[in-house]
């Protein structure tokens, strides 16, 4: 279910604000996940903030600098699995309103690269903020899809691909290497036009 406008006023603001930190701190970010599906046309909308990072050069002090615990908590022990290579994925929790952040690290994956690489500055909200490309959000979607026979990630992708004219050569090459071309070949079959 979609936020109220309140409730998304106040995450956007907490998504900004973030993004702010970031920038300031000159660590390169990628939005992704219920928010990139956002900006890029889907209805469907969750609370969660899903943001991939790059962590040349991060610190843990680094991160205390720019995420205070006057105004953030973040686990130590997350914060151990990132820098000791356990984990990939760790949350800060914004104390105001509660509304909890996950931080992706970018791992070394070829795909992983390219995908950041990719990723696009897009004006949103009368802010410039960098996001998943839609044509690597749908490969993510494809993943999710095959992993969990989700619908609602059926829907999603069709709704993308109903929205965008996308790159469908640079879909179908890496859902072959990532073992998903079949079920992209499925849903593509059914929107011809935007093939390319």
């Amino acid at each position: 279910m979609a936020p109220n406008n309140k409730n998304l006023s106040e995450l956007f603001d907490t998504l900004f604000t973030v993004i702010h930190k970031l920038d300031t701190a000159e660590i390169k970010y990628m939005i992704t996940g219920s928010v990139a599906g956002f900006i890029w046309g889907i209805q469907r909308f969750t609370q969660d903030i899903d943001i991939v990072i790059s962590t040349d050069n991060i610190t843990r002090d680094i991160i205390h600098k720019i995420f205070p615990e006057s105004e953030y908590y973040i686990s130590e022990t997350a914060l151990d699995n990132i820098f000791s290579g356990k984990e990939t994925i760790f949350n800060i929790i914004e104390l105001e309103n509660y509304d909890k952040i996950d931080l992706i690290a970018l791992d070394r994956s070829e795909y992983s690269k390219v995908r950041f690489q990719n990723r696009k500055k897009v004006n949103f909200e009368k802010s410039e903020i960098w996001v998943i490309s839609p044509e690597d959000l749908v490969l993510s979607k494809l993943n999710w899809l095959k992993s969990s026979g989700s619908e609602q990630q059926r829907n999603d992708i069709t709704a993308i691909v109903d929205l965008i004219d996308l790159d469908t050569e640079y879909i179908g090459d890496w859902a072959k290497k990532l073992g998903t071309f079949e079920i992209w070949q499925d849903l593509s079959t059914h929107h011809k036009k935007h093939t390319r």
